[in-house]
């Protein structure tokens, strides 16, 4: 993964939001995962359209924060996700 992979999420899986946090359901593997409300906020730009860096930018704005503070946690996270099939990477 690099800043210029383009993201998607794995369409068999959902998410429902309640208090702030996103229980994300793979039905298939019969797993649930829970992501605090900055998870969400990457979940939520995940689209298919934008770039690691993209959602890195988008978080900055959203936060107020210089995306150096957080680019390799952000990085590491989607990796988790990919790991666990949530989402798919297009090398671009």
């Amino acid at each position: 993964m690099n800043l210029s992979t383009i993201l998607s999420r794995n369409n068999n899986v959902s998410i429902h939001i309640h208090d702030s946090l996103g229980y994300v359901i793979d039905p298939e593997k019969g797993k649930i995962r829970v992501l605090n409300p900055t998870g969400v906020d990457i979940w939520n730009a995940i689209n298919g359209k934008n770039s690691v860096q993209d959602i890195i930018h988008h978080l900055a704005i959203i936060y107020d924060q210089k995306s150096t503070l957080f680019q390799n946690e952000v990085i590491d996270f989607l990796l988790q996700l990919k790991e666990r099939s949530l989402i798919y990477l297009k090398e671009e």
